[in-house]
């Protein structure tokens, strides 16, 4: 759960492929939770996107 926090606090995704490196352990964590989806930019009112994000928390659990 630290390492969890620790990880979603780097911003710079070759950073993350880095640390994923680093051990198995890391790579366990960052590969499956933390590369794919980050930061979204988008406008408030994209309605389309928000109900997805809603409807698959699992999806808005690493966006920032």
């Amino acid at each position: 759960e630290i390492l969890e926090d620790i990880v979603s606090h780097i911003d710079i995704h070759k950073d993350l492929l880095n640390l994923a490196l680093v051990s198995k352990l890391f790579k366990d964590i960052i590969i499956p939770n933390h590369i794919q989806l980050r930061r979204i930019r988008t406008h408030v009112y994209q309605d389309d996107l928000w109900k997805i994000l809603i409807d698959k928390p699992i999806l808005a659990a690493n966006i920032r």
